[in-house]
């Protein structure tokens, strides 16, 4: 019997039509493996190419969770929106919890879950996974290093008798960079407001001199993605992390692996291209509102910063065609 449950890239289900006895199936540990987490049984894996990498369509041997974990500005608002069409898809509260790493919960409780039950209470309502409906929480901070172990560690401590599948959003880290920083200006946020795209571009580079002093920071370290990426991998394997270029998100074959690998129906190609389309431009026009209300305009970073930044990303970007084993999807911003 198929049930989805997304976390990240999905979440929400009605409870009505789950009685106590299935509740208390799902959360249950199976008790021969200690409460190990299960990933569901591969089906088939996707090609790794232009448009998603690892990842696979999935057989429902029993209800799913899944869990989308980045990352921020690649993409995950219009993903989730697209998502929230689907009649499978349940919307509940934020689109982005933050429950399962620890960055200011937007659920009831502070976090972390105690247990599967208590998650579900806690960002959904009591709302619980029936047939193949999806709940929704995409958090673009659960993918990074700052979070990733905690989140690792936070559905190891759920469990239940579910599977668990994953989503990752990724794009050109140097121009996710430039992005972040620009997103900041347009909300006019900290001393990021009020100031020049030259001005942006300093901002960057002492950024990323911080980040070649081994310091963390709030814009570069974020698109090093294949060091938390390789961490959630010593927990679980390839095929059961969806990994998609932001670049192909208007695509009807990204889609179709991504609804495959949630465990959802996949619906005529008009339907999906009406959401993508509807999607695309409520966000577009809600940025131009948001500019508007700031007086500022989008941030174009200078293509010396955009190389710089470039050459930061070399290594990380290598090591993770290696571990996605796919063609670059991306060359110098």
């Amino acid at each position: 019997m198929a049930r989805v449950l997304i976390v990240a890239l999905a979440l929400a289900a009605q409870a009505s039509g789950i009685e106590a006895v299935e509740r208390t199936r799902l959360l249950r540990r199976n008790p021969s493996e200690g409460g190990a987490v299960h990933v569901a049984s591969n089906a088939w894996e996707f090609p790794s190419d232009e448009f998603t990498a690892l990842g696979g369509a999935f057989t429902m041997e029993r209800p799913a969770v899944a869990v989308g974990l980045g990352y921020q500005k690649c993409g995950t608002t219009v993903m989730a929106r697209i998502l929230g069409q689907h009649p499978d898809s349940i919307n509940f509260g934020a689109k982005e919890k933050h429950y399962l790493g620890g960055g200011g919960s937007q659920c009831a409780k502070p976090g972390p879950p105690s247990s599967l039950q208590d998650y579900l209470e806690s960002c959904f309502g009591g709302q619980w996974p029936h047939k193949n409906q999806t709940t929704l929480d995409f958090t673009p901070t659960y993918g990074t290093m700052a979070e990733i172990e905690t989140v690792v560690s936070n559905v190891k401590n759920m469990a239940g008798d579910v599977d668990y599948r994953f989503i990752v959003a990724l794009r050109n880290p140097a121009s996710r960079a430039a992005s972040s920083m620009g997103m900041y200006r347009k909300l006019a946020l900290f001393e990021y407001a009020n100031t020049t795209d030259e001005q942006l571009d300093n901002f960057l580079r002492e950024e990323l001199k911080s980040r070649k002093a081994g310091k963390p920071t709030r814009f570069i370290s974020d698109g090093e993605y294949s060091k938390p990426l390789k961490t959630f991998l010593k927990t679980f394997p390839k095929e059961s992390v969806l990994v998609v270029n932001t670049d192909k998100i208007g695509e009807l074959v990204t889609w179709k692996r991504i609804y495959q690998h949630l465990g959802l129906k996949i619906f005529e190609d008009h339907q999906i291209s009406e959401w993508i389309e509807a999607a695309s431009l409520r966000y577009e026009g809600q940025q131009v509102e948001k500019y508007a209300a700031t007086h500022t305009a989008p941030y174009h970073a200078s293509p010396a910063v955009l190389q710089e930044l470039s050459e930061h990303y070399k290594p990380s970007d290598s090591e993770l065609w290696e571990i996605l084993g796919t063609k670059p999807w991306w060359g110098e911003a």
